[in-house]
């Protein structure tokens, strides 16, 4: 344990270092669910708990109907993560496929309520289905009298942190205050010439730089990472990058390629080439404009 503990730590700081925050998963025993794939295989899965999950949260909201009533409702999110999936055997003795869905300890806790069990087994149905292109059979589904199917296996969460937050920086001064080399004088600061306004008119204004950022999604964080095997590296499910045309009120004329590992944007006002840092499906992208902020 001591040893395993000090490999932790140290794995731990190295993914720091990397902008990534590494949360060690040991999951905690919940209930089990029963059921079967469309080739009538035993699936168990593992409703199980961890505190580096996030917890429930809960908003109320309200709906106006058609004629004028207030109805006022609560809406729920809950937070899992996923396991690698891992083979075991049943009571024949027979291999059967195993995955783990991780909440909150909260989330369990309410589990006594059977409405909010119901919530629990139907995330967890739909979240390994979605994440490991499953097709499960939601009726009938069991509950065996085990809090656990196989042996809890040591998992990993990981996320990116923010690398520069703002004013970070604030404190550099603006250029390096390097010494003057030997011999070399100081050159007066003079004003700028003055432009000839006819001879900037007559020239066509070329394409700009817009601003642009990059911001990347994950749907599931947790690695795939059994016993001692870690993944490589942190390779994000969504890449999104969002870039400002103030000048076009529309995309009509604007034109946009994505490649597997760059895209490109062309309009009069603007020329954007861009390489990513990931690969992406490149035939499965998204593109939309907002009027509103021009972006």
């Amino acid at each position: 344990p001591a040893t395993r503990e000090i490999y932790e730590n140290e794995l731990t700081m190295l993914e720091s270092q990397r902008g990534v925050d590494m949360k060690f998963i040991k999951p905690e025993p919940g209930f089990v669910l029963k059921t079967q794939d469309d080739k009538g295989s035993k699936v168990f899965i593992n409703v199980c708990t961890s505190p580096h999950v996030g917890a429930p949260e809960f908003t109320y909201a309200e709906k106006t109907s058609e004629g004028g009533k207030v109805d006022k409702g609560q809406q729920c999110s809950l937070p899992y993560s996923l396991s690698p999936v891992h083979a075991e055997k049943d009571n024949k003795d027979v291999e059967c496929q195993v995955y783990d869905v991780v909440f909150h300890p909260d989330t369990l806790s309410r589990c006594s309520h059977p409405q909010f069990k119901e919530l629990v087994v139907n995330t967890s149905l739909e979240g390994v289905c979605t994440n490991f292109k499953l097709k499960l059979q939601t009726e009938n589904v069991k509950f065996p009298k085990i809090q656990f199917k196989g042996t809890p296996q040591e998992c990993v969460i990981r996320k990116r942190v923010e690398e520069e937050k703002e004013g970070a920086f604030d404190h550099l001064p603006s250029r390096p205050a390097f010494p003057e080399m030997p011999g070399e004088d100081k050159k007066e600061d003079k004003p700028p010439a003055k432009k000839d306004k006819k001879k900037e008119d007559s020239k066509t204004k070329p394409a700009d730089e817009p601003d642009y950022k990059m911001v990347f999604r994950d749907q599931v964080d947790m690695a795939n990472f059994t016993n001692d095997r870690i993944s490589n590296g942190l390779v994000p499910s969504q890449t999104i990058v969002k870039i400002s045309l103030p000048l076009h009120a529309n995309a009509r004329d604007v034109d946009l390629d994505v490649y597997s590992d760059s895209l490109e944007l062309h309009s009069k006002n603007y020329n954007l080439t861009l390489k990513l840092p990931y690969q992406v499906d490149s035939d499965n992208g998204k593109a939309k404009f907002d009027k509103d902020i021009r972006e």
